[in-house]
């Protein structure tokens, strides 16, 4: 399912905040709610992304978000022939609610 982070913002509790790194200078975001995961969009429909991690965590620095982790999908499985669906080789790192993120500059939906 998707949602605009617009959408996000009216919602009153929000279970896991997924996000996804993509290389190392590429981030998506992922929302928990309940037992549905939502794909973050922009309002013109494109999956909201940034280059900095801080960047995408100031997003979301204001909204009720219980818990906040890094998921990352290793491709070395994709580069040496496994079929990915044998196994999951997803990475997910708890993060704090940095402060640091409420400090980064120009942030846009």
């Amino acid at each position: 399912m998707t949602m605009t982070l617009a959408e996000l913002k009216q919602i009153t509790k929000v279970d896991k905040l997924m996000i996804e790194s993509h290389g190392c200078d590429l981030y998506t975001a992922c929302v928990l709610i309940g037992s549905e995961e939502h794909t973050i969009l922009t309002k013109e429909g494109k999956p909201l992304s940034t280059r900095n991690k801080l960047d995408m965590q100031s997003l979301f620095a204001k909204l009720p978000v219980e818990k906040t982790v890094l998921r990352h999908r290793s491709t070395f499985d994709e580069m040496i022939g496994h079929d990915d669906l044998k196994c999951d080789n997803q990475l997910e790192v708890p993060l704090g609610n940095s402060e640091f993120s409420n400090q980064v500059g120009d942030t846009k939906e």
